[in-house]
């Protein structure tokens, strides 16, 4: 190569460095202008105009705005396991809030976690609730009650009703001689007064709730009214 060649190849790099140069200084200078990725209102701002932002500082403001879309929010709410099953994609939510008293809003399930967290044991869910008036503010508390059918939903008894002792869960059933009889029954979700059947019980069994303890099997047993109300 001759030395005229070598200055001509050495004059393209330095067009092409500068070029490089030159679309650098353009890219800063579009950062001049913050565009929001979609519409909504400012939460949080944590510059004013006229300060200093530096490029590449480690020790200044890193988050300039926090942006939240109000006209649909999503709300995350972290269902119980025993109830994990029973939500479905598409499933329609009612929404409250304490600030709206005896307003309801209406929202849909999105999408779940799929799995359960092994701290929380519950499933994390998300529901969007359409918010065109604003009514619902950003980071707020809500509850959630989701509208759950099941096909074949368990007998459900009085936990007072329950004998827990070494032999497992029990009941004692009233037959129609009045006589007393235990039968032990698998349970499953507790609501606190009352506790799902699983099996062990039918629709006609007569169970008695509130007994003495230690009464025999086959003891006799007499139902006692319901207290009359003064009117």
């Amino acid at each position: 190569m001759t030395d005229a060649e070598k200055v001509v190849e050495a004059a393209k790099a330095t067009v092409k460095a500068d070029d490089a140069n030159v679309r650098r200084l353009v890219d800063l200078t579009s950062f001049q202008r913050v565009f929001a990725p979609f519409a909504g209102v400012i939460t949080m701002r944590n510059v004013d105009p006229g300060s200093l932002v530096s490029a590449g500082s480690t020790t200044g403001t890193t988050e300039l705005f926090r942006l939240a879309q109000v006209d649909m929010l999503r709300i995350f709410v972290a269902v119980p396991q025993s109830y994990a099953a029973d939500i479905q994609v598409g499933q329609k939510a009612k929404v409250s809030v304490r600030e709206r008293p005896g307003r309801v809003f209406e929202g849909t399930v999105t999408r779940t976690a799929g799995a359960i967290d092994p701290n929380s044991r519950t499933l994390r869910t998300e529901v969007d609730v359409p918010n065109p008036d604003g009514l619902l503010l950003s980071g707020s508390y809500a509850t959630v009650r989701f509208e759950l059918t099941r096909p074949d939903p368990p007998l459900l008894v009085a936990s007072s009703a329950l004998l827990i002792d070494a032999n497992g869960v029990r009941v004692a059933l009233v037959d129609h001689d009045s006589t007393l009889h235990y039968r032990p029954i698998q349970i499953g979700r507790d609501y606190g007064s009352e506790v799902e059947v699983l099996s062990g019980l039918d629709e006609t069994d007569v169970v008695a709730t509130g007994l003495p303890p230690n009464l025999a099997e086959g003891a006799r047993v007499e139902a006692a009214s319901a207290p009359e109300t003064n009117k």
